[in-house]
């Protein structure tokens, strides 16, 4: 994130409606006029809690790469994965396809996918959880390209554009994908928004975990084929499980900045120990799903080792959980990178293998 250590700054008293607005809409008073300003810092003097922000030079100037960088765009392949994974054992199954509402059914859950990271990034902001220095977020609210406000916005009409995607489909599979469509967007809005904020409730990964997995493997599997195969369950569980790894790394490298803005997250409960044992549930249990899948379609056994080629990224992750080093440690930061690569990776094997399979038949 930028240094804006040179800039003058404006001191604002805790829960005020002025520190609300300047979280928001990230303007506040400073010498007479209003200026726009991005948090740096809190501190306590004389029992009283106050935030530190750092005027900037410019209004957020937004811009095509700024809304990239908020989306996320290079981790919507959590989304794209495993709905691909899917698509390609439908078509190994013979199933029946409807491509007009499978395509409109992933753009859509895409749609919630980005909502979740535009809100999230809303909510770390005016929780003070994502400050200067740290490695939450995507950043673009700190750096003063958007407001917070205008990420909301954007946030809200992702939702909006998801359940319109997704219409065609529920229109035409009206009882369970509707079920499936409403936790959906449940999900989206009450990740970290109210009133359910999952994420700062110790249940962010059993949230990530169903929508990650199972409900986007079966909403897609509805839309795309009109039925369930037993398959989608295994896939949802392979990525849900992968998806929670990304999470969960990213949550126990962050814990005492969370800790320190009454965020609760599972490796707060699970502590140092439970956390990296978490992990060596998550990764194997990962493969054993997708052999699951591959057994229930008699697919060739090759393809259930293909994902395997993706272990060694998870073995990065790995490595300091087995090596007692404590995941919160800084030189681990990097580690969710890496996870969400080994996400991607198994993806990458589990279709190209599936592809493979379907070429030799």
């Amino acid at each position: 994130m930028g240094s804006f250590a040179s800039q003058s700054e404006v001191e604002l008293q805790w829960d005020t409606a002025e520190l609300r607005r300047a979280l928001h809409d990230g303007v506040a008073q400073h010498e007479g006029g209003l200026v726009h300003v991005t948090p740096l810092a809190t501190q306590t003097r004389g029992g009283a809690r106050y935030v530190r922000f750092a005027v900037l030079p410019n209004q957020p100037t937004g811009g095509v790469k700024a809304w990239l960088q908020a989306a996320r765009a290079i981790s919507l392949t959590a989304t794209a994965a495993p709905a691909a994974v899917v698509w390609a054992l439908g078509k190994w199954a013979g199933l029946p396809t409807f491509g007009a509402h499978a395509l409109a059914a992933l753009v859509g859950a895409v749609c919630l996918q980005v909502a979740v990271n535009l809100l999230n990034d809303v909510e770390d902001h005016e929780r003070l959880i994502d400050l200067p220095g740290t490695m939450g977020g995507a950043g673009v609210i700190q750096q003063g390209r958007l407001s917070a406000g205008a990420v909301q916005r954007g946030g809200y009409v992702m939702v909006a554009l998801g359940v319109v995607l997704g219409l065609p489909a529920v229109t035409a599979t009206p009882g369970p994908l509707l079920g499936v469509g409403v936790a959906g967007v449940v999900g989206a809005l009450g990740y970290s928004g109210w009133p359910f904020s999952f994420k700062y409730r110790a249940l962010g990964d059993v949230a990530v975990a169903l929508l990650c997995g199972p409900v986007l493997t079966v909403g897609f599997a509805l839309a795309a084929f009109r039925s369930v195969p037993a398959f989608a369950y295994w896939v949802g569980a392979a990525f849900g499980a992968l998806a929670v790894g990304i999470l969960h790394v990213n949550n126990t490298a962050d814990v005492e900045n969370d800790g320190a803005r009454g965020s609760r997250t599972l490796p707060m409960l699970l502590g140092d120990r439970g956390s990296r044992a978490l992990l060596f549930v998550l990764y194997p249990a990962a493969f054993v799903a997708w052999g699951g899948a591959v057994h229930a379609l008699a697919l060739p056994l090759w393809v259930g080792f293909a994902p395997i080629l993706s272990a060694p990224l998870a073995l990065r992750v790995l490595r300091p959980a087995l090596m007692a080093r404590g995941l919160e440690q800084p030189r681990e930061a990097g580690l969710r990178f890496t996870a969400a690569q080994a996400h991607l990776a198994f993806g990458v094997m589990a279709l190209i293998a599936t592809g493979a399979a379907l070429a030799l038949r």
